[in-house]
């Protein structure tokens, strides 16, 4: 059992060097390395050749790719929970209130047994 969980171990020391290595080769060279000449900037393609464009701003879908069905039924559940966590709010402030009237007139009570008591 043991010999097996140290060539796993070996193996995934191994993989992740490879994928380091491999984004290290991915990766553009710095800025330095750049010929001045390539760093102009290059105009765009025509909208019809870029690609179209993935998600909204509002909720991090991807649109294109779920529908707007999808999308709508995003924003349809974030508003109800948001509607949910308000009222919660407003419940637990209310409780609060209830229970600050107890509490003072619970140490009324408390202050004229006391008053009473005194006579």
């Amino acid at each position: 059992m043991r010999l097996s969980k140290l060539v796993f171990a070996l193996l995934l020391m191994f993989a992740s060097t490879a994928y380091v290595l491999a984004a290290e080769a991915d990766s553009p060279p710095p800025a330095d390395a750049i010929p001045q000449e390539s760093q102009a900037v290059q105009p765009l393609p025509p909208p019809y050749m870029q690609p179209p464009m993935r998600g909204c701003k509002g909720c991090g879908c991807k649109r294109m790719h779920k529908g707007r069905r999808h999308h709508a039924r995003k924003m349809r559940r974030r508003q109800h929970k948001q509607k949910m966590m308000a009222m919660k709010m407003e419940h637990m402030k209310k409780i609060e209130q209830r229970l600050a009237n107890i509490e003072a007139l619970l140490q009324e009570l408390v202050d004229l047994k006391k008053a009473n008591a005194a006579k």
